[in-house]
């Protein structure tokens, strides 16, 4: 330990001989977070109990969150709304804000929101930023109250000018979008973002790498946006790694880093993130080539999408079926069962290339007309696909999969006619893998 550790560890020593519940409080800290001395959390909690006995309002705060949460002790709610409200019988504000939490989220006690609304407004009465920022809460989310963004809006911009962090991020929400009747101002919305974002609030500091890279309001500025996407990366924001991810892979306000962009889609994907799984298999798949070692990128592709897909993301659950269907690719597995099996999956969410792909294969691989005509019907009626209309009308004037039927062919062939041959219309050339 440093000598001025050990000195100020003295003084505090001291002071807390003396009876100085500041000093109790104070030394607690530094045992609870082993700052300068050896972290002891049964010391910490310890001397936050003596302070606390002593009517010392931080102290008693501070013991109550710990009970609350279970940190260091086991969890307690009853001791815990017992101390809270020691210290909001001393008319400590923070003291009836944590006891007003407490009923709004039935920790201890049945769940209250009157309660915990009369309490928070006790505490907001006199200022309290936390309470103010709970009303905000309560009245825009509609719980305990009916929906009200511009008194939602009020209580947030009182939070915000009192440091309450969260209130400074949904202000800059208000500012950005206008809602609540809060005059849109996107100047004052990245000012809010941007107090927020440097008190650690990640949510804002994504908001703002949106906001930059994408010019709303402001000039668009890579770098900035970058800067702010790295912040929110750092903070764990999956969003944020991918949008990160996708700088360093185009080379968009950093220098080009192919390893770095493979570490931040890596982070998102390992936790899950659908989408992150998915740019990274188009990643691996485009950075993949049979003649070369970089073959087995191939596989790496077929993985990361396999796992989007597995959670239902329709843009990978395509990208699997047609790495199945794939001979060429000898680092992927090969299943025109799995084919059609992801194919289907992707197509009942809607993907045309899908429906186009399992048409495909039931009208030149299995001859399964009429599975053929039924991914055309839905691409036609439901979808809208012009082409669809166009093969159904073949299909009836061959009696295809349904009875041949001239007047439903003519009647098809002029729904191709009128039809927009844009709009959702089968995709040309090798089916999209990754978007």
């Amino acid at each position: 330990m440093a000598k001025d550790g050990e000195k100020a560890i003295e003084w505090l020593e001291k002071a807390r001989q003396q009876g100085n519940n500041a000093a109790l409080l104070s030394l607690g800290a530094m045992y609870e977070k082993g700052d300068g001395v050896q972290a002891d959390g049964d010391k910490a909690v310890e001397l936050f109990t003596i302070a606390a006995k002593r009517g010392d309002v931080r102290s008693q705060v501070h013991l109550g969150e710990i009970y609350e949460a279970g940190k260091i002790v086991p969890c307690d709610y009853q001791k815990a709304m017992d101390i809270y409200a020691q210290a909001a019988k001393q008319g400590y504000t923070s003291g009836t804000f944590h006891l007003g939490k407490m009923y709004e989220q039935g920790h201890g006690v049945a769940k209250d929101l009157k309660k915990a609304r009369t309490l928070y407004e006790e505490a907001a009465q006199k200022k309290d930023p936390d309470a103010l920022a709970a009303l905000g809460s309560l009245y825009y989310t509609g719980r305990g109250v009916s929906v009200d963004a511009g008194k939602a809006a009020s209580y947030y911009l009182a939070a915000a000018k009192r440091g309450n962090t969260a209130s400074m991020g949904m202000m800059g929400h208000f500012y950005e979008t206008g809602e609540g009747g809060v005059p849109r101002d996107m100047g004052k919305a990245v000012d809010m973002y941007t107090k927020a974002a440097k008190q650690g609030d990640f949510l804002c500091q994504y908001a703002l790498g949106e906001i930059y890279a994408k010019g709303q309001g402001v000039s668009a500025d890579y770098k900035k946006a970058f800067a702010f996407y790295k912040m929110a990366a750092e903070n764990s924001e999956p969003r944020a790694q991918i949008a990160l991810g996708q700088m360093y892979e185009s080379g968009q306000g950093v220098g080009q880093d192919l390893n770095s962009a493979v570490k931040w889609y890596t982070k998102a994907a390992s936790n899950g993130n659908v989408l992150a799984q998915r740019y990274l298999g188009k990643y691996y798949y485009d950075h993949g080539d049979m003649r070369t070692a970089s073959a087995d990128n191939f596989g790496k592709a077929f993985e990361w999408f396999k796992k989007a897909a597995d959670q239902g993301d329709a843009i990978s659950q395509r990208s699997v079926a047609v790495l199945y269907s794939n001979d060429y690719i000898t680092t992927c597995p090969t299943s025109q069962e799995q084919a059609i099996y992801y194919y289907k999956l992707a197509a009942h969410q809607g993907d045309i290339p899908s429906m186009r792909d399992l048409i495909s294969i039931y009208e030149y691989h299995t001859h399964e007309y009429d599975k053929a005509v039924y991914w055309l019907e839905k691409a036609a009626f439901d979808y809208g696909c012009s082409s669809a209309y166009s093969m159904l009308s073949d299909f009836a004037k061959q009696g295809k999969g349904m009875p041949r039927d001239l007047a439903k062919a003519e009647y098809y062939r002029r729904m191709w006619l009128s039809g927009d041959p844009n709009a959702n219309d089968f995709h040309r050339g090798e089916t999209p893998i990754g978007y």
